[in-house]
Protein backbone atom coordinates (compact mmCIF):
# COMPACT_ATOMS: atom_id res chain seq x y z
CA UNK A 1 0.00 0.00 0.00
CA UNK A 2 0.94 3.12 -0.57
CA UNK A 3 2.11 5.21 2.32
CA UNK A 4 1.57 8.95 2.57
CA UNK A 5 5.38 9.82 2.93
CA UNK A 6 5.51 7.97 -0.56
CA UNK A 7 3.25 10.36 -2.11
CA UNK A 8 4.47 13.38 -3.67
CA UNK A 9 3.97 16.59 -1.88
CA UNK A 10 1.62 18.82 -2.68
CA UNK A 11 -0.81 15.64 -2.69
CA UNK A 12 -3.30 14.47 0.21
CA UNK A 13 -5.12 11.16 -1.01
CA UNK A 14 -6.37 7.96 0.71
CA UNK A 15 -5.67 5.16 -1.62
CA UNK A 16 -7.07 2.46 0.65
CA UNK A 17 -10.43 4.61 0.25
CA UNK A 18 -10.16 5.62 -3.39
CA UNK A 19 -8.15 3.26 -5.26
CA UNK A 20 -9.31 -0.58 -6.05
CA UNK A 21 -5.68 -1.44 -7.68
CA UNK A 22 -4.31 -0.31 -4.13
CA UNK A 23 -7.36 -2.96 -2.27
CA UNK A 24 -5.66 -5.47 -4.28
CA UNK A 25 -2.70 -5.33 -3.33
CA UNK A 26 -3.23 -5.04 0.45
CA UNK A 27 -5.66 -8.41 -0.44
CA UNK A 28 -2.31 -9.92 -2.18
CA UNK A 29 0.42 -8.78 0.57
CA UNK A 30 -1.96 -8.68 3.96
CA UNK A 31 -3.06 -11.63 6.24
CA UNK A 32 -6.19 -11.89 7.45
CA UNK A 33 -5.71 -10.66 10.70
CA UNK A 34 -3.43 -8.03 9.39
CA UNK A 35 -6.55 -6.52 8.01
CA UNK A 36 -8.63 -5.64 10.71
CA UNK A 37 -6.46 -2.44 11.57
CA UNK A 38 -6.74 -1.44 7.88
CA UNK A 39 -10.62 -1.40 7.77
CA UNK A 40 -10.99 1.40 10.59
CA UNK A 41 -9.00 3.60 8.03
CA UNK A 42 -12.22 3.49 6.10
CA UNK A 43 -14.56 5.09 7.70
CA UNK A 44 -18.39 4.12 7.75
CA UNK A 45 -20.10 6.59 5.23
CA UNK A 46 -19.52 6.20 1.10
CA UNK A 47 -16.67 6.62 -1.32
CA UNK A 48 -15.99 6.78 -4.58
CA UNK A 49 -13.28 3.88 -6.10
CA UNK A 50 -11.41 4.37 -8.63
CA UNK A 51 -11.59 1.29 -10.78
CA UNK A 52 -9.30 2.35 -13.41
CA UNK A 53 -5.74 0.77 -14.33
CA UNK A 54 -4.13 3.53 -13.32
CA UNK A 55 -1.58 3.45 -10.55
CA UNK A 56 -1.61 6.15 -8.19
CA UNK A 57 1.70 7.59 -9.04
CA UNK A 58 0.61 7.79 -13.47
CA UNK A 59 -2.45 9.70 -11.68
CA UNK A 60 -0.39 12.19 -9.63
CA UNK A 61 1.69 12.50 -12.51
CA UNK A 62 -0.77 13.70 -14.68
CA UNK A 63 -2.23 15.80 -12.36
CA UNK A 64 0.87 17.15 -11.46
CA UNK A 65 1.10 17.94 -15.56
CA UNK A 66 -2.17 19.52 -15.38
CA UNK A 67 -1.70 22.13 -12.34
CA UNK A 68 2.17 23.30 -14.18
CA UNK A 69 -0.58 23.72 -17.33
CA UNK A 70 -1.71 25.89 -15.65
CA UNK A 71 0.44 27.96 -13.86
CA UNK A 72 -0.28 26.81 -10.29
CA UNK A 73 2.95 26.66 -8.93
CA UNK A 74 2.00 27.20 -5.12
CA UNK A 75 -0.06 26.72 -2.24
CA UNK A 76 -1.54 30.44 -2.45
CA UNK A 77 -1.95 30.36 -6.43
CA UNK A 78 -4.08 26.98 -6.40
CA UNK A 79 -6.10 28.71 -3.83
CA UNK A 80 -7.11 31.60 -5.56
CA UNK A 81 -7.49 28.76 -8.58
CA UNK A 82 -9.79 27.08 -6.83
CA UNK A 83 -11.83 29.84 -5.41
CA UNK A 84 -12.44 31.30 -8.97
CA UNK A 85 -13.93 27.76 -10.09
CA UNK A 86 -16.26 26.92 -6.90
CA UNK A 87 -13.93 25.10 -5.02
CA UNK A 88 -13.31 22.49 -6.90
CA UNK A 89 -11.19 21.32 -10.03
CA UNK A 90 -12.58 18.52 -12.30
CA UNK A 91 -9.06 17.22 -13.69
CA UNK A 92 -9.22 14.76 -16.89
CA UNK A 93 -6.79 11.73 -16.87
CA UNK A 94 -5.43 10.22 -19.92
CA UNK A 95 -8.04 7.09 -19.25
CA UNK A 96 -11.04 9.60 -19.49
CA UNK A 97 -11.24 9.04 -15.34
CA UNK A 98 -12.21 12.44 -14.27
CA UNK A 99 -10.90 12.94 -10.56
CA UNK A 100 -11.46 16.63 -8.41
CA UNK A 101 -9.44 18.36 -6.96
CA UNK A 102 -10.07 20.26 -3.12
CA UNK A 103 -7.54 22.47 -0.63
CA UNK A 104 -6.60 20.94 2.20
CA UNK A 105 -4.22 22.35 5.36
CA UNK A 106 -0.73 21.67 5.49
CA UNK A 107 1.83 20.98 2.94
CA UNK A 108 0.10 18.77 1.31
CA UNK A 109 -2.78 21.23 -0.22
CA UNK A 110 -3.87 19.20 -2.96
CA UNK A 111 -6.63 16.95 -2.26
CA UNK A 112 -6.95 14.46 -4.69
CA UNK A 113 -10.98 12.06 -4.44
CA UNK A 114 -11.92 10.62 -7.82
CA UNK A 115 -14.98 12.46 -9.64
CA UNK A 116 -18.35 11.28 -8.75
CA UNK A 117 -20.42 9.68 -11.42
CA UNK A 118 -17.65 9.40 -14.48
CA UNK A 119 -15.82 6.93 -15.69
CA UNK A 120 -13.99 4.34 -14.21
CA UNK A 121 -15.71 5.88 -10.47
CA UNK A 122 -17.79 3.20 -8.22
CA UNK A 123 -19.79 4.72 -5.04
CA UNK A 124 -18.76 2.56 -2.40
CA UNK A 125 -20.54 2.01 0.98
CA UNK A 126 -18.07 1.68 3.98
CA UNK A 127 -19.99 -1.33 5.65
CA UNK A 128 -20.14 -3.51 1.94
CA UNK A 129 -16.14 -2.45 1.32
CA UNK A 130 -15.40 -3.97 5.06
CA UNK A 131 -17.11 -6.78 4.65
CA UNK A 132 -16.33 -8.11 0.97
CA UNK A 133 -12.28 -7.29 1.95
CA UNK A 134 -12.86 -9.55 4.97
CA UNK A 135 -14.68 -12.10 2.68
CA UNK A 136 -11.77 -12.23 0.33
CA UNK A 137 -8.98 -12.14 2.89
CA UNK A 138 -11.04 -15.36 4.52
CA UNK A 139 -11.20 -17.16 1.25
CA UNK A 140 -7.53 -16.80 0.76
CA UNK A 141 -7.03 -17.84 4.31
CA UNK A 142 -9.24 -20.82 3.97
CA UNK A 143 -11.59 -19.33 6.68
CA UNK A 144 -14.96 -19.79 5.07
CA UNK A 145 -17.17 -22.40 5.69
CA UNK A 146 -19.22 -22.54 2.00
CA UNK A 147 -22.48 -21.36 3.54
CA UNK A 148 -21.93 -17.63 2.07
CA UNK A 149 -24.87 -15.64 4.31
CA UNK A 150 -23.49 -17.32 7.34
CA UNK A 151 -19.63 -16.49 6.56
CA UNK A 152 -20.57 -12.86 5.70
CA UNK A 153 -22.60 -12.48 8.97
CA UNK A 154 -19.88 -13.92 11.18
CA UNK A 155 -16.98 -11.66 9.27
CA UNK A 156 -19.84 -8.72 9.77
CA UNK A 157 -19.88 -9.76 13.97
CA UNK A 158 -16.31 -10.01 14.16
CA UNK A 159 -15.88 -6.03 12.91
CA UNK A 160 -19.31 -4.99 15.22
CA UNK A 161 -21.78 -4.82 11.98
CA UNK A 162 -25.44 -6.21 12.16
CA UNK A 163 -25.87 -9.37 10.24
CA UNK A 164 -27.91 -9.23 7.29
CA UNK A 165 -31.08 -11.78 6.83
CA UNK A 166 -30.63 -13.09 2.73
CA UNK A 167 -28.30 -12.24 0.10
CA UNK A 168 -30.71 -11.01 -1.97
CA UNK A 169 -30.57 -7.57 0.38
CA UNK A 170 -26.91 -7.20 -0.21
CA UNK A 171 -26.37 -7.07 -3.96
CA UNK A 172 -23.91 -4.14 -3.39
CA UNK A 173 -22.03 -6.27 -1.15
CA UNK A 174 -22.00 -9.49 -3.35
CA UNK A 175 -20.71 -7.12 -6.43
CA UNK A 176 -18.00 -5.84 -4.02
CA UNK A 177 -17.06 -9.64 -3.45
CA UNK A 178 -16.92 -10.96 -6.82
CA UNK A 179 -14.99 -7.46 -8.06
CA UNK A 180 -12.19 -8.09 -5.37
CA UNK A 181 -11.94 -11.99 -6.29
CA UNK A 182 -10.68 -10.83 -9.67
CA UNK A 183 -7.77 -10.51 -8.31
Amino acid sequence: MMKEEELPVPFLFNPLKHHLGVLYDILSHTGFEALFPLLLKLGSSQMDMYTGKLPPRAIFKEIASFLGENGITDRTVYREYLASRGDYIPVTLSDHAVWTLRFAAGERFVHVHPGRHVPHTRRIKATALKTALLYEAAKRDGRLSGDQLADINRLREMIGLSPIRSLKECRHLLELVDLLETT
